[in-house]
């Protein structure tokens, strides 16, 4: 084998997926039994989220139901509602294409209603 073959198969290997070993991204998961199922501390998740991500900014509703997270983009959000039942949404997640998700000038405005006959149908 020339050099530049040995070298073109060396670069080859880089590339390789099967040559490389890969590290599990995550432990694997524990089975438990649903009594001992515990769904966590959901408003310690959202702080230690915001910790962690700085461009993100927490607000409260007037009402103190639910908390908001904010990305300094405006385009991704994130909605937590406090004390739901457990069949409830509790956080919602979004991405907008544009920072302001609700409707402006330029919206396209719904249709009118058909117009409705004079008599009983």
């Amino acid at each position: 084998m020339t050099d530049s073959e040995r070298s073109a198969i060396e670069a080859r290997s880089v590339f390789d997926i099967t040559t490389a070993k890969s590290e599990p991204s995550r432990p694997e998961p524990e089975t438990v039994p649903v009594y001992l199922a515990d769904a966590g501390d959901h408003d310690a998740l959202l702080d230690t989220f915001l910790d962690a991500h700085g461009e993100f900014e927490k607000w409260r509703t007037w009402s103190d139901e639910t908390t908001h997270a904010i990305h300094e983009s405006q385009t991704l959000r994130i909605e937590r509602v406090h004390e739901t039942p457990a069949h409830e949404t509790a956080w919602t997640v979004a991405a907008y294409e544009t920072p302001s998700p609700t409707a402006c000038g330029s919206s396209p405005r719904p249709a009118p209603p058909p117009p409705r006959c004079c008599r009983i149908c």
